[in-house]
């Protein structure tokens, strides 16, 4: 798949800090796909929003704000 490797070229060079978020209740990406993904940044971080699924910016808006001035917040 293309967009896989070019997904995974990104990933190798990004040296930014990166915050994935997953719901512990998502089925459309698996939690273990969200651990990898993040494990594979140099500067990735893992968040799991309780009670979420997939759709945590309209379903928990609040939660998203936290984690992007968590990120802001963070010295680089």
């Amino acid at each position: 798949m293309k967009a896989r490797k070019e997904l995974e070229n990104i990933l190798d060079t990004a040296h930014c800090s990166v915050t994935v978020t997953t719901g512990d209740r998502a089925l459309t990406f698996p939690r273990e796909a969200s651990v990898d993904l993040a494990a594979r940044l140099s500067k990735g971080r893992l968040v799991e929003i309780p009670g979420q699924g997939h759709l945590i910016p309209r379903d928990a808006p609040d939660a998203v704000a936290q984690e992007v001035l968590e990120l802001v917040a963070t010295p680089v």
